[in-house]
């Protein structure tokens, strides 16, 4: 379950101007597959551009001279829709600058799990923070802006499951100040910093991580931002901003994080053990001969991350009709540990997307698994697991060794 921090940081100051949108979007069609797109830029006041297919972000253009983009593996006769925005920000300089920020913070605390760059979480990021320039007003702000709260009855840009970071700057709001900061100062996380990631981050100086909570003295602080950046699980992140166009003025930033962290009585990292073990450098990705006919047996790797212990416990067995279904006989599918409720996990749908995912489905929609491949040995294939029964209601997830 994920208890949602709900509380994002205010900076006082004065706005500056957003990039001029570029005009005059026009397309050629290059082959049944791929198309041509061209405009014109009126202002130089960008550093580079953002492409959307069907209102997802594609791709980034950091050239500001750049006036066309050509988009490949179209399939013929399909409608797309196309737009182009200016972007004075997310060059691979400030992406990378978001990253290592991060990394920098987390570093602090562990060291095998950096955050990667993900265009998924910043096209959420960057709608939402276009949502809440276009929507938010000073009559709201007794109202946290998350998209899972913040007029959620007339929107359909929930948090697609993923952390969220969110703050807001009456003036421009940068990712982050020229240097770090001491984030264990509570006299430094006292200052209106004007950088959300270091603002968010230096929330540890008011955290306690013995109790989970909040340091005697600072009850009422904010903390669920720095325990977010701190998510030693989450290992994705994408961000996105916008100015303010209604009466409040000023600069929104959003970070989404992947997997979501501030679960319910976990904490954020543990220092004392690691799963950096189970994974391996490079690109992996499950294929049809990997799965095809075959059986492994299952140890997962329970881990308390309140206690900060792992155990690898011994579980089922996955095994595969060909590559068309697929079956655990009897599975923890609650990560108990002690074998006192197990479930049958039936397949009759199995696919493997581009990246490699493996996911398992069954027609009555009762059972769902989707396994990653994170590394491998002589002996096993590493996954990370993702599963649900009786329709989502409940879910969770685990790192599995899969035996060869």
């Amino acid at each position: 379950m994920i208890r949602k921090i709900y509380a994002f940081l205010l900076f006082p100051a004065f706005l500056l101007a957003a990039p001029t949108a570029p005009s005059d979007l026009q397309f050629t069609a290059l082959s049944a597959h791929s198309v041509q797109l061209s405009w014109q830029a009126i202002s130089s006041d960008n550093k580079g551009f953002k492409i959307f297919r069907n209102g997802a972000l594609i791709s980034r253009i950091i050239d500001s001279d750049a006036r066309s983009f050509e988009d490949t593996g179209l399939s013929p006769n399909t409608t797309y829709t196309y737009e182009v925005k200016a972007t004075d920000d997310e060059t691979p300089s400030t992406v990378n600058n978001i990253i290592n920020r991060h990394n920098l913070y987390r570093s602090l605390e562990f060291t095998d799990s950096n955050l990667t760059w993900d265009e998924a979480l910043a096209n959420h990021a960057q709608t939402w923070a276009i949502y809440l320039s276009e929507h938010y007003t000073k009559a709201d702000q007794n109202t946290a802006p998350h998209a899972s709260i913040f007029q959620t009855d007339q929107h359909h840009e929930d948090d697609y499951k993923e952390g969220e970071n969110i703050a807001w700057s009456s003036a421009s709001m940068p990712y982050y100040t020229p240097n770090p900061v001491d984030i264990n100062d509570v006299a430094v996380a006292d200052t209106l910093l004007n950088g959300a990631i270091d603002a968010w981050a230096s929330e540890k100086a008011y955290y306690d991580y013995a109790t989970n909570t909040n340091k005697q003295g600072y009850e009422n602080k904010a903390i669920g931002h720095y325990t977010q950046i701190a998510w030693q699980k989450s290992t994705k992140i994408g961000c996105g901003k916008a100015p303010s166009q209604t009466d409040l003025g000023g600069e929104w930033v959003v970070c989404r994080y992947a997997i979501a962290g501030n679960l319910v009585d976990t904490k954020p990292y543990c220092s004392n053990y690691t799963v950096s073990d189970l994974y391996t450098v490079g690109e992996l990705a499950f294929t049809s001969a990997m799965i095809n006919g075959k059986s492994f047996a299952i140890t997962k790797i329970i881990e308390d991350r309140a206690a900060c212990t792992r155990n690898d416990h011994a579980d089922s067995t996955l095994s595969f009709t060909g590559t068309t279904s697929a079956n655990i006989p009897q599975y923890d599918a609650f990560n108990a540990g002690d074998n006192s409720n197990l479930w049958p996990m039936n397949f009759d749908n199995i696919s493997i997307d581009a990246d490699g995912i493996l996911t398992m489905t069954n027609a009555n929609n009762d059972r769902y698994m989707t396994l990653k491949l994170i590394g491998e040995t002589a002996t096993d294939y590493n996954v990370e697991a993702y599963w649900w029964v009786n329709n989502n209601s409940l879910n969770r997830r685990a790192i599995l060794k899969l035996a060869k």
